[in-house]
């Protein structure tokens, strides 16, 4: 089955919000990470993470860009992932 983009976006955006439902309803939240199937992409899973939102009010958008990377990778290692 060929997927055409606009099809692969709607399919991994309602495989992350499947898996979301339950946990997080209001959506990701900022560097968390969750797996996902591949859409009938090349790869056999994508990792999704939501990164930190820049600005001078906070000082902690590293300290989340940071996590966002290690949940991703975690995930990747759970899931016996072995390439990225």
């Amino acid at each position: 089955m060929k997927f055409t983009y606009r099809k692969l976006c709607n399919h991994l955006l309602k495989e992350c919000k499947k898996i979301c439902r339950l946990r997080w309803p209001d959506g990701l939240p900022v560097s968390k990470a969750v797996i996902t199937t591949d859409g009938n992409l090349k790869a056999h899973n994508v990792i999704h993470t939501v990164g930190p939102i820049w600005n001078r009010e906070s000082d902690n958008e590293h300290e989340l860009l940071r996590e966002a990377y290690i949940n991703s990778l975690d995930l990747a290692v759970e899931n016996i992932i072995q390439s990225i």
